[in-house]
């Protein structure tokens, strides 16, 4: 995930399972001590470490997904869903369209292409370059 991945934090109105009601926060902003919601419950970060590494794109039904225990928002900028609604939209005037050999195929070229890699780098030269960040977890709050 990078820098601006939207982490769920712990809150008192979702308790130890998540809920709408959790705080979503950028995950530059998580640090020891703060809860996040896991495949477990929740769990109390440790520390949080980074690495760069190039961003994929990641269609999946839902807006959360998991990323190594730790819940995430697949949302990463101030767009928030509409970042996906394009292929939302096709899904649901055409359910399971997306899994159609030629339109995975043709999202697989365009994803990849060395165009938009080309496009990734030049956003990349000009702003902060994205950062993997990956908070270290300890298991002790949790019960499951």
């Amino acid at each position: 995930m990078t820098p601006s991945h939207f982490l769920p934090i712990y809150s008192a109105e979702c308790g130890e399972k998540f809920c709408q009601f959790a705080k979503l926060v950028p995950a530059a902003s998580v640090k020891p001590g703060d809860f996040l919601y896991t495949q477990g419950g929740f769990e109390m970060v440790k520390g949080v470490s980074s690495s760069r590494s190039f961003v994929r794109y990641l269609l999946v039904e839902g807006g959360n997904l998991m990323v190594n225990g730790v819940l995430a928002s697949v949302q990463s900028t101030a767009a928030g869903a509409l970042e996906t609604l394009p292929f939302r939209f096709l899904d649901t005037i055409f359910p399971g369209s997306l899994e159609a050999p030629a339109i995975k195929q043709a999202l697989r070229t365009v994803l990849e292409s060395p165009m938009l890699r080309s496009f990734e780098t030049l956003i990349a030269r000009t702003h902060a370059l994205p950062i993997t960040i990956a908070p270290l977890l300890v298991s002790s709050s949790s019960s499951s």
